[in-house]
């Protein structure tokens, strides 16, 4: 194309300029708001409000995003769809065939029109080879793809078109261009050995170590594995991680070696294809499997056994219940709770995998418990069981988890917002909990994150002693001295609790450090430095901390440490100490949050990330508008924070998930508050 000749966009614009008829209006090129076609109605009822015309006038119009059917060439590359509005016959009438060289097709009453090229087909309605837009229209049509779906459902292939694609494979072709036909036919399963074993020595010799750029490698893939071609696990491994994906369309031997050796490799979320390929395989149900598996992930190095660990519950848990309907009780998902007490009761499994298995039906039981006699009374018939007997699983799980349970703790290495979640079931410790947070707190493959979780709840209960910071001096420089995100977190970074234990403890270790957070690297311990004002407070730092906190630096857990130190200094509780703060220039909300952050000072709160779907969080508001020792003003604030939780309103959405009857009772406490 050389820059005189008038481009597809620049035919379509002036084609779409002289659509004019009675009843019609076309809505001006697509700008940059236009990316829905709610906007673009909106656009179309002020255009016909501008223009006076009747709100039944049709129009047409296409969207922004579409502006991708034009390469940068402004030809284009695929159907433009043109949307409308009104009456479809009038559109029809209107549209026409489109510009000399383009063609419409009408998708009906229903649906929109695309704008393409023309093309001239033969007698059997295929293009010729050679024409590039007609070959691409016909795989659009084979094999549509979506951005969002990315392979949507194909019709079968007739005789013809499956002789015709076959024939394109047999001549001599560029592996590149012959890519949508290799997606085609193997979206039918259709490839066969002799084709797949020469497109795979093709696209090797062509792309050598980038064959995962070539557009039909996906579909290659899956034709190697359904005929478990010798070189398909060479091929998998070169593919990369996205080959997990495909490894359990077809079960064989080889695929499940490759998809095990993925997931030891590191590639844990493999385990998913490993754990299918091995029921196909072996006949087993999900726990024997699991059984199976799981000692090879006990003998991977932490982190990555956990992780492994972690994918292969998830795994499980959806094998267990797969068919079954997905029902929520509270934001409970029966099937997943009920799998995890199935999968906690099954001594086939290792302890390890039944403990996390038994956390989670622990934190389920009692909603389950009331769904399944209740109001989901008929959901044990839906999964082929009886209300006795998932009541009987209910009552062999709880006589055991106490002893399943027993000594054992959240998964350290979790993301955050799951240890927030067990963060809520140490609000108060027993000897048990204090022998277990005691030592991780020394175990060596405890890392920044679990040190920090296990060092707060023993600091803030007032249990952590100096053999706990001994425990700390070996690893603190190496371990616990890093960057770690604690603005969404419940607890502190492990150096700010560890400073404020050693201070209050007098701690040989304090001297060295305070060195560390007085020296000018690393920079983002800066922000944290104020917080360690709460280890052996005093007026000075308190002073200190409150000019900061006045001049602007007024993020919550600057406040909340303000506040714990007062409460030491002035001998009071924390919250009557931000009582005091309501009645200062410090933005109202703030203060309120606080308020209820350190109405319990054994498990003050750093952050106040999903504070209104909380369980504790109401727990605390409750206990501050019945805190006699408060103001009126103090009080009232707990009751409207209650009242604004979704405890009562979406109780769907809290955690740990409240049965119906702590729903009620909730809701009656409210009402008896006159809110």
């Amino acid at each position: 194309m050389t820059g005189k000749d008038p481009s597809d966009l620049d035919d379509i614009k002036a084609w779409w300029r002289r659509l004019k008829a009675p009843g019609f209006v076309t809505l001006p090129l697509p700008k940059t708001s236009r990316y829905s076609t709610l906007a673009a109605e909106a656009e179309a009822r002020e255009l016909l409000a501008k223009r006076g015309l009747p709100a039944t006038t049709s129009f047409a119009y296409w969207l922004k995003q579409r502006g991708s059917a034009f390469d940068y060439y402004d030809s284009l590359k695929t159907g433009l769809v043109l949307h409308w509005g009104g009456d479809h016959e009038v559109v029809r009438a209107v549209l026409g065939d489109g510009p000399s060289g383009f063609a419409i097709a009408d998708g009906g009453a229903d649906g929109p029109f695309v704008l393409d090229k023309a093309v001239i087909l033969d007698a059997e309605g295929f293009p010729d080879p050679d024409d590039a837009v007609g070959v691409r229209q016909l795989l659009e049509r084979l094999a549509p793809e979506d951005r969002k779906v990315r392979e949507l459902p194909v019709e079968p292939l007739t005789e013809a078109e499956e002789a015709w694609l076959h024939a394109r494979l047999r001549e001599p072709f560029d592996v590149e261009e012959v890519a949508g036909y290799v997606n085609a036919l193997e979206r039918r399963q259709a490839l066969t050995y002799d084709e797949a074993d020469r497109l795979l020595t093709a696209a090797r010799a062509s792309y050598g170590k980038y064959l995962r750029a070539w557009g039909g490698l996906r579909n290659l893939l899956r034709a190697l594995l359904r005929f478990d071609h010798p070189e398909m696990p060479a091929a998998f491994a070169e593919y990369g991680p996205f080959g997990q994906w495909l490894l359990r369309e077809h079960a064989t031997e080889s695929g499940m070696a490759v998809a095990r050796g993925m997931t030891l490799g590191g590639e844990h979320s493999a385990v998913s294809a490993w754990l299918a390929n091995h029921r196909a395989l072996r006949g087993t149900d999900a726990g024997g499997a699991v059984a199976a598996i799981a000692p090879d992930l006990l003998e991977l190095p932490a982190p990555e056994r956990d992780e492994a660990m972690r994918a292969l519950y998830s795994d499980a848990q959806w094998a267990v219940a797969t068919g079954w309907p997905n029902v929520s009780a509270s934001g409970a998902r029966l099937g997943a709770t009920i799998a995890a007490v199935r999968l906690a009761l099954d001594e086939r499994l290792p302890h390890d995998f039944r403990v996390m298995a038994g956390r989670v039906a622990a934190e389920w039981s009692t909603v389950l418990r009331e769904a399944v006699t209740g109001k989901h009374a008929d959901y044990a018939a839906r999964i082929g069981s009886t209300t006795e007997e998932l009541t009987a699983e209910l009552d062999r799980f709880e006589a055991v988890a106490a002893d399943l349970l027993e000594g054992t703790g959240p998964d350290l290495t979790a993301h955050p917002s799951e240890l927030r979640r067990a963060w809520w079931s140490y609000r108060t410790l027993d000897e048990t909990d204090v022998a277990w947070l005691r030592g991780r707190i020394g175990h060596p493959e405890t890392g920044l994150q679990g040190v920090a979780f296990c060092l707060e709840l023993l600091y803030s209960h007032g249990l952590a002693t100096v053999e706990d910071v001994d425990a700390l001096v070996p690893r603190w420089k190496t371990v616990l001295a890093k960057k770690y995100p604690t603005q969404w977190t419940l607890w502190r970074h492990p150096m700010v609790t560890l400073t404020c234990l050693a201070r209050d403890l007098g701690h040989p270790l304090t001297d060295a450090l305070d060195k560390w957070w007085t020296k000018a690297a690393p920079r983002w311990k800066d922000e944290l430095f104020a917080y360690t004002y709460l280890g052996e407070p005093d007026e000075d730092r308190a002073s200190r901390l409150w000019k900061q906190i006045e001049s602007g630096r007024r993020e919550p857990g600057r406040i909340t440490t303000w506040v714990l130190m007062r409460a030491r200094l002035d001998g009071v509780t924390p919250a009557v100490a931000a009582d005091r703060l309501l009645a200062s220039s410090l933005p109202r909300h703030l203060v309120e949050k606080v308020l209820i952050a350190v109405s319990d000072p054994a498990q003050p709160l750093w952050s106040h990330g999903e504070y209104d779907r909380v369980r504790g969080w109401w727990d605390r508001a409750v206990e501050i508008a019945e805190n006699p020792e408060l103001s009126a003003d103090a009080r009232g604030a707990g009751v409207a924070f209650a009242r604004a939780h979704s405890m009562t309103k979406w109780p769907g959405q809290v955690f740990p998930p409240p049965t119906d009857t702590d729903v009620a009772a909730a809701r009656e406490w409210l009402a008896g508050q006159g809110a």
